[in-house]
């Protein structure tokens, strides 16, 4: 079996896509489409300067940002 050899990439920008992203509780927005709440009850926040994956479906963060952030 070969041996996986990685770039040396420190330091280097090549691919980071920083932004500022607005996260929305999808539970929520649903509740709100269907009229259980209104849409001011939706709960959303603004996270700055995240690093994102352009590829990725799904997103995941960490429980302490959402405890911070959705309160």
């Amino acid at each position: 079996m070969g041996k996986l050899v990685l770039p040396n990439l420190q330091g280097k920008q090549m691919g980071q896509v920083i932004v500022t992203l607005t996260v929305t509780n999808r539970i929520d927005q649903v509740l709100a489409q269907r009229g259980f709440i209104s849409p001011e009850e939706v709960r959303s926040c603004i996270l700055d300067n995240v690093l994102v994956d352009t590829g990725a479906t799904l997103l995941c963060l960490p429980a302490s940002t959402l405890r911070r952030k959705f309160r």
